[in-house]
């Protein structure tokens, strides 16, 4: 079935119905083990172990889930204080961190959220202790709150890509990408977008176009303190999008890459249920900002400033995102974008991801001297 050209998915159906029907829904399937019918909870999964959660951990967490709520963030946070206290390795620590973010992805609440972060953030420390280049925790000046951020840089790094999250993720989940960069030589500078995740807990808000330039302006500051004078963006998902529009925005970032980015955002969050909309709407500070940021963007024309070169990158089974959107984002940018689509990949490149980032960061440093 196909409408406006696009395939219905069980998620956009469930999209269409008033919102206390679609939490009931919701909270329904994962009680009855159906929450995998939904392609976003599939997706999900697979970055997950992607990313470096245990197969068996999650499929038995999210099995004894009783809802999409309360009792999903009990169980992610129990799970990350179980693997932390019987953690050994230094990967066990991450995915401590990991599971108490899966379990911020259903937090609303500012005080339930940093309750989720008190849990993530000593196994985050205790993760990146071990590592060279060790991975920092680190604040950029942005307005008077600022933002947090990750950053790791290899001895004599003049270069570095700056990671941008989806609606989903945080931070957090790009340290697979920021080893990607490092390991090709370059600094690598991920961050919590005005709105999203610590950057939430800061007070900051995604407010409009003045959030873009002033987030991007932020992390040339930090990088140019650091000695680090050129850089490149890559996004996934909203932040597939965001990345064009930081290049296009900041003269100084010479080059962007986005991964499943969206072209049409009225189409796309009136068409995604209504958990992950509440992302948006928290990060902009309300419905009704919610809907101006939107019309504020002027994507097309945002994107029809960018002069620099652009990676396009979209799988062909994406299910969130239609592939649709890639084609208009590369009409939009123009002369200087190049369109990449991957076979079989769903919204996050999966089973792609890892190979889909080296092509991405292999891509993005020749271009950073152009």
């Amino acid at each position: 079935w196909q409408d406006e050209g696009v395939p219905v998915y069980a998620h956009r159906l469930l999209a269409r119905l008033p919102e206390v029907l679609q939490r009931r829904l919701l909270d329904a399937s994962m009680r009855l083990g159906l929450a995998g019918q939904f392609s976003l909870f599939r997706m999900m999964k697979s970055t997950l172990l992607e990313i470096g959660a245990d197969r068996q951990e999650l499929t038995c967490a999210f099995e004894s889930c009783r809802d999409l709520g309360p009792h999903f963030v009990a169980t992610f946070r129990q799970l990350s204080i179980q693997v932390a206290r019987q953690a050994k390795r230094e990967d066990d620590h991450f995915r401590a961190a990991i599971y108490a973010l899966i379990a911020d992805a259903a937090s609303n609440d500012p005080a339930e959220k940093w309750k989720n972060y008190q849990l993530a953030i000593p196994q985050c420390e205790a993760f990146f202790s071990t590592r060279l280049p060790r991975i920092e925790r680190v604040r950029l000046p942005y307005r008077e709150a600022g933002l947090r951020a990750l950053f790791a840089a290899p001895p004599a790094a003049d270069a570095a890509i700056i990671f941008v999250p989806g609606n989903d993720e945080p931070k957090e989940w790009m340290i697979p990408m920021i080893d990607v960069a490092c390991a090709h030589g370059l600094a690598a500078l991920a961050i919590d977008l005005p709105g999203y995740g610590e950057s939430f807990l800061l007070g900051t808000r995604l407010d409009g176009t003045g959030a873009l330039v002033d987030c991007a302006g932020a992390a040339m500051s930090y990088l140019k303190a650091r000695k680090i004078t050129k850089a490149a963006a890559f996004g996934v998902s909203l932040g597939g999008l965001l990345c064009h529009l930081l290049a296009s925005l900041e003269p100084a970032i010479a080059a962007s890459a986005g991964l499943g980015g969206p072209f049409d955002l009225n189409w796309l969050f009136a068409h995604v249920p209504c958990f992950q909309r509440d992302h948006f709407v928290l990060a902009a500070g309300g419905q009704a900002a919610a809907k101006k940021i939107i019309d504020e963007l002027a994507v097309e024309k945002i994107l029809g400033d960018v002069r620099r070169p652009a990676l396009v990158m979209h799988g062909s089974r994406d299910e969130v995102v239609p592939v649709r959107d890639a084609h208009q984002l590369q009409r939009a940018i123009g002369a200087h974008a190049e369109l990449r689509l991957i076979d079989g990949g769903d919204h996050m490149a999966n089973p792609h991801l890892h190979t889909q980032t080296e092509f991405a960061i292999g891509w993005l440093k020749t271009r950073i001297g152009e």
